[in-house]
């Protein structure tokens, strides 16, 4: 997961700042979930220009962190590259003989979920020819995903080739979208 602050390199006097500021002072409490861990910022609107930006398995993460804080303090956005509903139905899309994956699967990663709670501009990209997520795992984040929300299928896509398709410019256009001024 990446965490991308606007007017970067600009913002890096800021950023600088805020970590001074922190080894004196607290400035968010302390979450985690059972595989990783993130600050809280006490200052609600900290996040508010800040975008966070999930690849692959890290879209889950991202994707917990703006459902667990984008009520509280939502974020610029959030940025789904390659990303999926749920690991249950990834494997499901590498595993062609009948399991009980239900039970085999033991981590859920249920991003279905977790996108019906954000409530921060969402940007989702994927390609048609993923062999490791299909793309169809991502139309249906989605389509369970509020408002505002865009997806972008690039055709002939892969999983980790999606800038060979300038798929930065699309993040970019979205980013100059939404960012705050």
């Amino acid at each position: 997961m990446i965490i991308y602050a606007p007017l970067w390199p600009l913002g890096q006097g800021k950023i600088i700042k805020i970590l001074e500021h922190a080894k004196n002072t607290v400035v968010g409490t302390f979450e985690f979930n059972k595989n990783f861990g993130f600050v809280v910022p006490d200052d609600k609107s900290f996040g508010t220009d800040i975008f966070i930006y999930g690849f692959s398995m890290g879209t889950h993460m991202a994707s917990y962190v703006a459902s667990q804080n984008g009520e509280k303090a939502p974020f610029a956005g959030l940025i789904l590259e390659a990303p999926f509903n749920t690991l249950l139905e990834v494997a499901r899309a590498h595993v062609w003989i009948p399991l009980p994956l239900e039970l085999i699967v033991r981590d859920k990663y249920d991003n279905l979920a977790l996108i019906q709670k954000i409530r921060t501009p969402l940007l989702i990209m994927a390609g048609t020819d993923d062999e490791t997520i299909p793309a169809g795992l991502a139309e249906d984040l989605f389509a369970a995903a509020p408002e505002p929300k865009q997806l972008v299928i690039y055709r002939g896509g892969g999983h980790s080739d999606l800038y060979n398709f300038r798929n930065y410019r699309d993040v970019l256009a979205w980013l100059k979208k939404y960012e705050k001024n």
